[in-house]
Protein backbone atom coordinates (compact mmCIF):
# COMPACT_ATOMS: atom_id res chain seq x y z
CA UNK A 1 0.00 0.00 0.00
CA UNK A 2 2.98 2.56 0.19
CA UNK A 3 5.10 0.59 -2.51
CA UNK A 4 2.27 1.45 -5.54
CA UNK A 5 1.69 4.87 -5.09
CA UNK A 6 5.87 5.18 -4.65
CA UNK A 7 5.58 3.39 -7.80
CA UNK A 8 3.56 5.49 -9.65
CA UNK A 9 4.88 8.53 -8.65
CA UNK A 10 8.08 7.25 -10.04
CA UNK A 11 6.56 6.57 -13.44
CA UNK A 12 4.84 10.31 -13.68
CA UNK A 13 8.46 11.85 -12.65
CA UNK A 14 10.02 9.63 -15.58
CA UNK A 15 12.11 7.23 -14.53
CA UNK A 16 13.44 4.73 -16.90
CA UNK A 17 12.84 1.09 -15.97
CA UNK A 18 11.24 -0.11 -12.71
CA UNK A 19 11.71 -3.83 -11.09
CA UNK A 20 8.54 -4.10 -8.94
CA UNK A 21 8.93 -7.06 -6.54
CA UNK A 22 5.56 -8.33 -4.40
CA UNK A 23 4.20 -11.55 -3.98
CA UNK A 24 0.82 -10.54 -2.63
CA UNK A 25 -3.17 -10.93 -4.49
CA UNK A 26 -4.80 -7.89 -4.88
CA UNK A 27 -8.26 -8.05 -2.89
CA UNK A 28 -11.01 -5.92 -3.04
CA UNK A 29 -10.94 -5.15 0.61
CA UNK A 30 -7.43 -3.35 0.17
CA UNK A 31 -8.83 -0.39 -2.49
CA UNK A 32 -9.19 2.02 0.68
CA UNK A 33 -5.67 1.81 0.94
CA UNK A 34 -4.21 1.27 -2.34
CA UNK A 35 -4.33 3.04 -5.78
CA UNK A 36 -5.36 0.06 -8.02
CA UNK A 37 -8.93 -0.31 -8.89
CA UNK A 38 -11.44 -2.85 -7.31
CA UNK A 39 -11.57 -3.88 -11.34
CA UNK A 40 -7.79 -5.59 -10.05
CA UNK A 41 -8.88 -7.84 -7.97
CA UNK A 42 -7.45 -11.41 -7.96
CA UNK A 43 -4.28 -10.57 -9.69
CA UNK A 44 -1.14 -10.25 -8.42
CA UNK A 45 -0.09 -6.72 -7.15
CA UNK A 46 2.93 -6.71 -8.98
CA UNK A 47 1.64 -7.65 -12.23
CA UNK A 48 -1.85 -5.05 -11.91
CA UNK A 49 0.39 -2.66 -10.34
CA UNK A 50 2.46 -2.34 -13.53
CA UNK A 51 0.28 -2.40 -15.79
CA UNK A 52 -0.96 0.49 -14.31
CA UNK A 53 1.46 2.34 -14.51
CA UNK A 54 2.38 1.84 -18.22
CA UNK A 55 -1.17 3.41 -18.90
CA UNK A 56 0.15 6.22 -17.22
CA UNK A 57 3.54 6.83 -18.78
CA UNK A 58 3.77 4.07 -21.42
CA UNK A 59 7.34 5.05 -21.78
CA UNK A 60 8.90 3.74 -19.03
CA UNK A 61 9.02 0.05 -17.85
CA UNK A 62 8.14 -1.71 -15.05
CA UNK A 63 8.81 -5.65 -14.51
CA UNK A 64 6.89 -6.85 -12.21
CA UNK A 65 7.98 -9.86 -10.04
CA UNK A 66 5.69 -12.11 -7.79
CA UNK A 67 8.52 -13.21 -5.70
CA UNK A 68 8.69 -13.29 -1.49
CA UNK A 69 12.40 -10.99 -0.76
CA UNK A 70 14.23 -13.12 1.92
CA UNK A 71 12.27 -16.39 1.08
CA UNK A 72 12.54 -19.02 -1.61
CA UNK A 73 14.72 -20.55 -3.67
CA UNK A 74 18.36 -19.10 -4.13
CA UNK A 75 17.60 -18.45 -7.70
CA UNK A 76 14.95 -15.73 -6.27
CA UNK A 77 16.96 -13.64 -4.10
CA UNK A 78 20.19 -14.15 -6.53
CA UNK A 79 18.03 -12.33 -9.28
CA UNK A 80 17.47 -10.02 -6.74
CA UNK A 81 20.97 -8.86 -6.14
CA UNK A 82 21.60 -8.63 -9.72
CA UNK A 83 18.77 -6.40 -10.19
CA UNK A 84 20.04 -4.46 -7.22
CA UNK A 85 23.70 -4.38 -8.75
CA UNK A 86 22.52 -2.36 -11.77
CA UNK A 87 19.80 0.03 -9.81
CA UNK A 88 20.31 3.58 -8.67
CA UNK A 89 18.27 2.83 -5.76
CA UNK A 90 16.77 0.32 -4.34
CA UNK A 91 13.12 1.26 -2.02
CA UNK A 92 11.97 -0.89 0.47
CA UNK A 93 8.28 -0.51 1.45
CA UNK A 94 7.63 -4.05 3.14
CA UNK A 95 7.80 -2.82 6.57
CA UNK A 96 9.74 -6.24 7.63
CA UNK A 97 12.42 -5.44 9.47
CA UNK A 98 14.56 -9.15 8.18
CA UNK A 99 13.94 -7.74 4.76
CA UNK A 100 15.40 -4.10 5.12
CA UNK A 101 18.35 -5.68 6.76
CA UNK A 102 18.85 -8.38 3.62
CA UNK A 103 18.15 -5.56 1.05
CA UNK A 104 20.41 -2.94 3.29
CA UNK A 105 23.45 -5.57 3.14
CA UNK A 106 22.82 -6.21 -0.64
CA UNK A 107 22.60 -2.41 -1.93
CA UNK A 108 25.58 -1.53 0.59
CA UNK A 109 27.52 -4.02 -1.02
CA UNK A 110 26.91 -2.88 -4.67
CA UNK A 111 26.76 0.80 -3.84
CA UNK A 112 23.50 1.35 -3.91
CA UNK A 113 21.60 3.71 -1.69
CA UNK A 114 18.50 1.97 -0.13
CA UNK A 115 15.59 3.76 0.88
CA UNK A 116 13.48 2.12 3.62
CA UNK A 117 10.35 3.62 3.93
CA UNK A 118 6.61 2.93 6.28
CA UNK A 119 3.59 4.31 7.83
CA UNK A 120 3.20 3.98 11.80
CA UNK A 121 0.48 2.31 13.37
CA UNK A 122 -3.21 4.09 12.24
CA UNK A 123 -1.30 5.53 9.59
CA UNK A 124 -0.50 8.78 11.54
CA UNK A 125 3.17 9.22 10.76
CA UNK A 126 6.03 7.31 8.86
CA UNK A 127 9.41 6.76 8.33
CA UNK A 128 12.09 7.18 5.60
CA UNK A 129 15.49 6.01 6.30
CA UNK A 130 18.18 6.60 3.62
CA UNK A 131 20.86 3.80 3.86
CA UNK A 132 23.85 4.57 1.90
CA UNK A 133 27.08 2.11 1.62
CA UNK A 134 29.05 2.69 4.74
CA UNK A 135 26.50 5.07 6.40
CA UNK A 136 23.49 4.10 9.13
CA UNK A 137 21.37 0.70 9.05
CA UNK A 138 17.74 0.01 10.11
CA UNK A 139 18.86 -0.96 13.57
CA UNK A 140 20.69 2.43 14.18
CA UNK A 141 17.43 4.17 13.39
CA UNK A 142 15.94 2.09 16.27
CA UNK A 143 18.79 2.84 18.37
CA UNK A 144 18.55 6.19 17.50
CA UNK A 145 15.03 6.76 18.29
CA UNK A 146 15.23 4.68 21.64
CA UNK A 147 17.91 7.21 22.72
CA UNK A 148 15.82 10.06 21.78
CA UNK A 149 18.32 11.28 19.30
CA UNK A 150 15.39 11.33 16.54
CA UNK A 151 12.22 11.54 17.52
CA UNK A 152 9.40 9.18 16.77
CA UNK A 153 6.80 9.75 14.69
CA UNK A 154 3.33 9.94 15.46
CA UNK A 155 1.39 6.74 15.74
CA UNK A 156 -1.87 5.27 16.80
CA UNK A 157 -2.96 3.06 19.16
CA UNK A 158 -1.45 -0.58 18.13
CA UNK A 159 -3.95 -2.74 16.86
CA UNK A 160 -4.55 -6.88 17.14
CA UNK A 161 -6.35 -6.85 13.63
CA UNK A 162 -4.67 -7.69 10.65
CA UNK A 163 -6.62 -5.63 7.60
CA UNK A 164 -9.20 -7.93 5.92
CA UNK A 165 -7.78 -9.48 2.15
CA UNK A 166 -3.93 -8.70 3.41
CA UNK A 167 -2.12 -12.14 3.72
CA UNK A 168 0.00 -10.85 5.85
CA UNK A 169 0.31 -7.95 8.27
CA UNK A 170 0.00 -4.47 7.05
CA UNK A 171 -0.61 -1.07 8.49
CA UNK A 172 -4.50 -0.17 9.77
CA UNK A 173 -4.87 3.65 8.02
CA UNK A 174 -6.57 5.42 4.67
CA UNK A 175 -4.50 5.52 1.95
CA UNK A 176 -4.25 9.33 1.71
CA UNK A 177 -1.50 8.87 4.25
CA UNK A 178 0.17 6.70 1.96
CA UNK A 179 0.32 8.83 -1.13
CA UNK A 180 1.95 11.47 1.40
CA UNK A 181 4.61 9.29 2.22
CA UNK A 182 4.94 8.27 -1.62
CA UNK A 183 5.72 11.80 -2.49
CA UNK A 184 8.36 12.21 0.08
CA UNK A 185 9.71 9.06 -0.83
CA UNK A 186 9.70 9.69 -4.40
CA UNK A 187 10.73 12.87 -3.70
CA UNK A 188 14.21 11.48 -1.97
CA UNK A 189 14.70 8.87 -4.55
CA UNK A 190 15.02 11.27 -6.84
CA UNK A 191 17.34 13.12 -5.34
CA UNK A 192 19.58 10.19 -5.03
CA UNK A 193 19.53 9.03 -8.80
CA UNK A 194 23.19 9.91 -10.04
CA UNK A 195 23.07 12.31 -12.99
CA UNK A 196 20.05 13.90 -12.15
CA UNK A 197 19.68 18.03 -10.83
CA UNK A 198 17.64 17.56 -8.49
CA UNK A 199 18.69 18.69 -5.02
CA UNK A 200 19.79 15.44 -2.73
CA UNK A 201 18.53 14.77 0.44
CA UNK A 202 21.00 16.30 3.25
CA UNK A 203 19.36 13.36 5.83
CA UNK A 204 19.95 9.75 6.29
Amino acid sequence: SVGAPVTVELIRAGVGHLDLYDDDLYDVNNAVRHVLPVTAAGLPKATATAELCSRINPFVTVAPHQITIGSGPAEAINEVIGRIRGAAVVIDTTGVPSVSRLLQRCAASANVPLITAGLTASAYGGEILVSRPGGPCHDCLALAQRDGTVPVPLTGAPSNVTPVACSHPAFIGAGFEATELAAVITRTAMGLIPGLSYPRCSFD
